[in-house]
């Protein structure tokens, strides 16, 4: 009887061992996947960050040229405007 429970218990251990290792066939490449997908997702989290901050930088410098073109116009209207005066003067 006491074979018997041995023959039980090597059969249980082997079994256990297959597992174990069957297991860890399972959880490696997962394991290794989960690590390049954490790598790959910190990497767009930076390209993200970095699209933004450019995105910002850009539209910060088209405010800045808005600026810059409304003055010009302001500028230009006033010109119009002082010649057209200028013009009617000429022409009483």
């Amino acid at each position: 009887m006491s074979g018997h429970r041995q023959s039980d218990q090597h059969e249980a251990d082997t079994l256990l061992v297959e597992l174990r290792e069957t297991i860890w066939v399972i959880l490696e490449p997962t394991d290794t996947l989960c690590m390049e997908l954490h790598s790959c997702l910190t990497n767009l989290e930076n390209n993200i960050a970095l699209t933004k901050r450019a995105l910002r930088e850009e539209l910060n410098a088209m405010q800045m040229e808005l600026i810059s073109v409304r003055e010009q116009v302001s500028q230009l209207s006033q010109s119009l405007y002082t010649i057209s005066i200028q013009l009617r003067t000429l022409i009483k």
